[in-house]
């Protein structure tokens, strides 16, 4: 593994991510570029197809990852390049303790933490907005529901006392009778932030190819472009241009590459999660 190779392209698309909210090609394809170039030199001077086939496995299982991840609308291209060239450069050796499975790990463990917290800053940051959407959403229906699933939670609670009334039971009867209501507020309070904090109108001319569209463009009884599409490409943006629309609503959800910059500094001073957990 290249450890100064990896940190300055991190930085490198960090910056980029937050700065103009995305990662240029040319960061992601050098990356995957280097890695299979000095894995195969490395093979060379080793006189051993090893180092290559690590090279290339590392890249074929972060572009199944990462392709899996952009059609299920949970990252955008820009992520997706990214960690193939992440697996191109580290290498996927056939371990559990292997650095790429550890990167991962991380990078679950502080992407979703990273997505928290951003998540919350950006409803304080409209918390005007956020607060008058979230009153308007809890309407008597919602609360009905709610208390459905409180009430269901204690019904389920107290059925499991009755019937085998041990600690465990108990245990896992009162995590389900507080997580069961606790997600439904979570899942109805994100969709709120996602709605307030996450779209903004922006002018056609700012559009850059992988834009998320909110909503579906009709011109003249043909449709342009939309959700769909997983990222609005060159050609469909001077559709829109030559359209005479003028702006535009996108999805612009949060820069995800400091997770990556992250999870790969605590691989590399943590190392492996197993010691950890065994």
């Amino acid at each position: 593994m290249y450890i100064a190779l990896v940190f300055a392209i991190l930085l490198i698309a960090t910056y980029t991510d937050l700065r103009w909210r995305e990662v240029p090609d040319w960061i992601s394809y050098s990356g995957i570029l280097a890695g299979i170039g000095l894995h195969a030199i490395q093979s060379i001077t080793e006189q051993s197809v090893l180092p290559l086939l690590h090279g290339i496995g590392g890249l074929t299982f972060t572009s199944i990852l990462g392709v899996g991840l952009f059609y299920l609308g949970q990252w955008g291209g820009g992520d997706s390049k990214a960690l193939m060239a992440m697996g191109s450069l580290i290498g996927l050796e056939p371990r559990l303790d292997s650095t790429l499975f550890t990167f991962l790990c991380y990078l679950a463990i502080v992407g979703g933490l990273y997505g928290i917290i951003w998540t919350v800053g950006s409803a304080a940051q409209h918390w005007s907005r956020v607060s008058i959407a979230l009153r308007q959403r809890y309407t008597r229906g919602i609360m009905t529901a709610q208390l459905a699933l409180i009430l269901l939670a204690l019904g389920i609670t107290g059925t499991a006392i009755h019937l085998a009334p041990t600690s465990d039971i108990l245990i896992a009867s009162f995590l389900l009778a507080f997580l069961l209501p606790l997600t439904f507020f979570l899942f109805t309070s994100m969709r709120v932030i996602e709605q307030h904090c996450f779209f903004k109108e922006i002018h056609v001319r700012e559009l850059t190819e992988g834009d998320w569209i909110a909503h579906d463009i009709i011109h003249d009884g043909k449709r342009l472009c939309g959700p769909q599409d997983l990222g609005i490409s060159t050609t469909q943006i001077a559709q829109v241009q030559e359209a005479g629309i003028q702006k535009i609503l996108i999805k612009t959800g949060m820069p995800f590459l400091p997770a990556f910059l992250m999870a790969f500094i605590l691989t590399t001073i943590l190392g492996s999660l197993l010691p950890y957990l065994f």
